[in-house]
């Protein structure tokens, strides 16, 4: 407990808010928990970024896409699709490629039947409470 509590990422530098596009802030809980999602994706190939609304969660997503540097997907509501294409331009992410929650089913059909799927690509899911019954 005590070292999950107290542990800080401390091995090699990592990108900021600020570093990748300087209107946004380095905010010390942001850029840890980068860090974290950095270390949690090498350990675990995976990561739950969960706060409370308005802390940044999806700024948070978008610098951890952009220290990846691979080809990124986001799933999100409607309402957020033109903010993570915002996101993409501000955090220059590779390749991104954003898909409405409720057209998810279209664009798996349509993806799966061209798409090279051999690389590796980052998926975030934006509002995944929204999944849980599904």
């Amino acid at each position: 407990v005590l070292h999950e509590y107290f542990f800080r990422e401390r091995a090699g530098r990592v990108l900021t808010p600020s570093d990748v596009n300087p209107s946004y802030a380095d905010l010390r809980y942001q850029t840890d928990a980068i860090a974290m999602a950095l270390r949690s994706l090498r350990l675990y190939r995976g990561v739950i970024i969960a706060d409370v609304v308005g802390l940044g969660k999806s700024i948070i997503a978008a610098c951890v896409a952009r220290n990846m540097n691979m080809p990124v997907t986001v799933i999100c509501p409607p309402h957020l699709v033109q903010q993570w294409q915002e996101y993409g331009r501000d955090f220059s992410l590779m390749q991104l490629r954003v898909v409405s929650a409720g057209a998810l089913r279209r664009h798996f059909d349509e993806y799966s039947a061209y798409a090279d799927t051999s690389g590796e690509r980052l998926i975030i899911v934006d509002e995944a409470h929204r999944f849980r019954n599904s």
